[in-house]
C-alpha cells in the first residue's frame, strides 16, 4: 500500500471520527426519539467502520514495515 493511499486512509478515519462527533451533538439536541434512534445508528455504524479500517490499517503498516523474509535470509547469509 502507498504512502499517499494510507494517507488518504487516515484522513477518511479522521473525517468519520468528526462526522461521529456531529451525530452525537444532533442526538444530544434532538427532540424526537425517533431522529435520535436514527442519528445513534449513524453514529454506532461510523464508529464500527471507523475501528476496522483503523486495525486494517495498523495491520498494513505493521506489514510494510516488516523487511520480507526471502530479504532477511538473503542479509544472514551474506553476513555469515
Amino acid at each position: 500500500m502507498t504512502s499517499d493511499c494510507i494517507e488518504h486512509l487516515l484522513t477518511l478515519v479522521d473525517r468519520w471520527e468528526t462526522l461521529a462527533g456531529a451525530a452525537a451533538v444532533r442526538i444530544e439536541n434532538s427532540t424526537l426519539s425517533a431522529q435520535a434512534n436514527f442519528y445513534a445508528g449513524v453514529l454506532f455504524g461510523l464508529g464500527v467502520s471507523r475501528d476496522e479500517l483503523a486495525a486494517a490499517l495498523a495491520d498494513e503498516m505493521a506489514n510494510t514495515a516488516k523487511p520480507s523474509a526471502g530479504l532477511m535470509k538473503s542479509t544472514q547469509q551474506h553476513s555469515n
